[in-house]
């Protein structure tokens, strides 16, 4: 019953719409005989190719879905944790423990929205953005600093009419030096966010900026 439950565990189940295309579904399943002893394990999915890359089973040792946005990596440590005796449940507190981004965890709602789909799909951004910028700020923190304006520049391209984002990521570059680039997503923030002005004055981060002449015209009420 090892792979069965393992199995289930790691299954993940989609319902996705498009606008030209029908409803589709994305789905996987694990299943164990114990009469026979026999496992299998299949995917469906509208990607080409999918059975290739999300499946994995080593008969007498288990079988394992990942599926959706999954960490294509969980398979083969997966099936090489059981191979060494691990538990099922052993095996996937170890290896989301070791991933820093197993936290995929959204609560939307759109109740009364004209395009449900669309508008799902718009507050799915902003959340995802709202997680880049928090680790653009832990990378920050943290001195991975050449690291951190990508995350933010993921962030910006989901919530690309937030100031906010714009500021942080005028931030991210400031701190690495480029100041050119930094100018800009700021003058773009305060384009978009007047009142960001006295703040970006008093920004340490903005400290090596605050003689250029452009900045100074920028920051003023």
């Amino acid at each position: 019953m090892r792979s069965l439950t393992f199995g289930l565990l790691f299954a993940a189940a989609t319902l996705s719409f498009a606008a030209d295309d029908p409803w589709f579904s994305t789905f996987s399943i694990v299943a164990y005989d114990p009469a026979t002893n026999e496992l299998g394990v299949a995917v469906q999915s509208r990607a080409f190719g999918a059975g290739a890359a999300l499946p994995y089973a080593i008969a007498g040792v288990g079988a394992v879905a990942t599926q959706a946005s999954a960490n294509r990596l969980y398979g083969p440590k997966a099936i090489a944790l059981l191979q060494q005796g691990l538990t099922p449940a052993e095996v996937v507190k170890k290896i989301t423990d070791e991933d820093p981004g197993r936290e995929r965890i959204v609560d939307i709602r759109v109740d009364d929205a004209d395009d449900p789909f669309k508008e799902l799909h718009r507050l799915l951004n902003l959340t995802m953005s709202g997680s880049h910028g928090q680790l653009s700020a832990q990378l920050a923190k943290s001195g991975k600093l050449a690291e951190a304006p990508r995350e933010q520049q993921l962030a910006l391209a989901m919530n690309p009419r937030s100031g906010q984002v714009r500021y942080a990521l005028a931030q991210r570059y400031a701190q690495i030096g480029e100041y050119i680039n930094a100018f800009e997503a700021l003058q773009s923030a305060v384009d978009i966010q007047n009142n960001l002005k006295p703040q970006a004055a008093a920004d340490p981060a903005f400290a090596k900026m605050k003689d250029m002449p452009e900045f100074q015209r920028l920051v003023i009420p």
